[in-house]
């Protein structure tokens, strides 16, 4: 075969999966239009949450004299808010869904990875549910506050969300893969929440947290997924990373993805033995 014709054969492969994975994601978008009331739910949910939050920390800086101002905790739950509704959250009680269901055996016979299908259909969820929390949330700020909510949208910070992302997503995929293994997702959605709650830097800052936690917490993948990221965008100065960060969030990133193998493997040969 020419080489011309091989390569125009590659080019139109790589845009007949570009556009299944923008498929995937669109589809994802489109479908949550129809659950209007949910989604009013929802963003009621995420009101109260923001205004419990900052009422909290208002209470505590002026019984406690705290050294953060509330400003850097308006603003910080803020992000965290925005980061809530963004990220894949729904990842692995889907894949628990379709393990339970026995539909993950069609999911394995098709030509896409099941992992990179979801990736794209939680892509389209994320930018919906930005677009639906921000403007409201944005204009509740505003409305408390008086002035805008602060955060750096450069490059890097873009980066360094994108990476806590990805990384949140693998997460998510790890416990969904654990219902390979037990009979209840239950128990394992309760124990997501509660890593997520109390290492993440979700709800609290992980820098208010004692000293000896935070050397655990330090040596642990969890605070990429809020705290460095919302740290980052809070910084008035120029934010530096270190080598050895760099090195750590690289070493984090492959073991999750060799963790997520390796369950992934495990359960399909468990789907081969009893013959689904």
């Amino acid at each position: 075969m020419p080489i011309m014709k091989l390569k125009n054969l590659q080019i139109m492969n790589i845009n007949n999966k570009i556009k299944l994975f923008f498929y995937f994601s669109k589809n994802s978008f489109l479908s949550l239009q129809i659950y209007n009331e949910a989604v009013l739910i929802s963003l009621l949910r995420n009101f109260i949450l923001f205004i419990m939050q900052i009422a909290l920390w208002l209470a505590v800086q002026k019984n406690e004299n705290s050294d953060f101002s509330i400003h850097y905790i308006t603003n910080y739950f803020f992000i965290s808010q925005m980061i809530t509704v963004m990220y894949p959250s729904a990842t692995s009680g889907r894949i628990a869904y379709l393990i339970e269901s026995g539909d993950i055996s069609m999911k394995l016979l098709r030509p896409v990875n099941v992992f990179t299908e979801l990736f794209f259909y939680n892509l389209g969820r994320s930018i919906y549910f930005f677009l639906v929390n921000f403007l409201p949330l944005f204009a509740v700020y505003i409305f408390i506050f008086a002035k805008l909510p602060y955060f750096d949208l450069s490059l890097l910070s873009a980066i360094y969300l994108l990476y806590s992302y990805v990384l949140c997503f693998l997460f998510e995929c790890i416990f969904g893969c654990l219902s390979f293994f037990t009979y209840s997702f239950w128990g394992t959605q309760s124990l997501k929440y509660a890593l997520v709650s109390l290492l993440t830097g979700k709800f609290v800052p992980i820098r208010f947290y004692p000293q000896f936690f935070l050397k655990i917490i330090d040596n642990l993948p969890f605070k990429y997924m809020y705290a460095f990221p919302i740290d980052n965008m809070l910084s008035a100065e120029v934010f530096t990373i270190t080598n050895f960060e760099l090195l750590k969030m690289a070493v984090y990133f492959f073991v999750v993805i060799f963790i997520l193998s390796f369950l992934y493997k495990k359960g399909k040969q468990l789907i081969n033995i009893q013959g689904g």
